[in-house]
């Protein structure tokens, strides 16, 4: 074996060896946390920021309305466990660190409601139109058997105060036919 190739041999060998013990240094040293990071979980917690994604579920699973808003700030840093053990009443259908999307029941507030449409027919609904609501009657009053105007207003959703002043809408629906 010449000069050149020994000279080849030791600088494949050198150059191995220097890359072996680099590997090895980076594989088994452990670098400590940043200052001011927090310690890792194992887990993904909801950031500030993050998104939440409420479906106001009625009693037979049907979505009545939808809203997003900013997570709250006693959410914000917590896993889906303990999210899971703060709002049990929610069913979690995904999480992420910037979103967090569940199922609540449906539970309308007040005694007032809307006037609407289900099935071509007038219905009765507790609740906000544009919120959590409930069916409460279906009438046999037949959308197309109104005006105009009046079908136009059920569909935009007639909201009352409180259950005694049903019987003087309906029958202000039907007076205008």
């Amino acid at each position: 074996m010449g000069t050149r190739e020994r000279w080849i041999v030791i600088a494949a060998g050198t150059f191995l060896f220097l890359a072996t013990l680099g590997y090895t240094y980076a594989r088994f040293t452990r670098f400590p946390e940043p200052a001011g990071r927090p310690e890792a979980r194992g887990e993904s917690v909801l950031e500030d920021g993050a998104e939440l994604v409420l479906r106001h579920v009625a009693d037979g699973g049907a979505v009545t309305a939808s809203e997003v808003i900013p997570v709250g700030e006693e959410l914000v840093g917590l896993s889906l466990s303990e999210v899971r053990g703060l709002k049990p009443h929610w069913t979690v259908l995904s999480f992420s660190p910037s979103r967090l999307v569940v199922d609540v029941p449906c539970e309308p507030e007040g005694p007032g409601g809307f006037i609407g449409q289900r099935d071509g027919a007038v219905a009765i609904f507790a609740g906000r139109r544009d919120g959590c609501h409930q069916l409460v009657e279906l009438t046999g009053l037949r959308i197309e058997s109104l005006s105009a105007e009046a079908q136009q207003a059920v569909a935009e959703g007639i909201e009352y105060e409180s259950p005694g002043d049903l019987p003087q809408l309906l029958e202000g629906l039907v007076s205008t036919r």
